[in-house]
């Protein structure tokens, strides 16, 4: 699930990629680096001395689809059958600063039950919360 509790249009980009792997990320002066998905739940966050302006999934990677929603829209998509070596990605991006907010993942050692990522508008600081369960079965 996925919802923008923001006060502006987000994009959220969901893929599958395996546990190990990198998406290549570049930041607002057009360096680049790579980010490792590792096993469990992470979030990173940018800030506006370090936002990414482009992210690329690797090759290997499938993707599941990118959702544009209005402040306060909340979209649902089932995504099967992610075995415990990968891990689902969500890319959530700002679309009037035209920035990435965050880079949210989630590999569970079972079934994963359910993953709800919502962006948030908190004080100074656009923020991204997530919850999740997983099944040990």
């Amino acid at each position: 699930m996925m919802v923008n509790n923001a006060t502006q249009t987000e994009t959220f980009t969901v893929g599958v990629v395996e546990v190990g792997n990198n998406l290549t990320v570049q930041d607002g002066d057009g360096d680049s680096f790579n980010y490792t998905i590792n096993q469990g739940s992470s979030t990173y966050t940018t800030s506006n001395a370090s936002s990414f302006t482009h992210i690329d999934f690797p090759e290997s990677a499938s993707r599941h689809g990118e959702y544009t929603l209005q402040p306060g829209e909340r979209k649902q998509i089932d995504v099967e059958g992610v075995a415990p070596n990968k891990a689902i990605v969500v890319l959530v991006y700002d679309e009037d600063d035209g920035t990435y907010r965050s880079i949210k993942t989630l590999s569970c050692s079972g079934a994963i039950q359910g993953y709800r990522v919502t962006s948030q508008k908190g004080g100074s600081d656009d923020w991204t919360m997530s919850t999740h369960q997983c099944s040990n079965w």
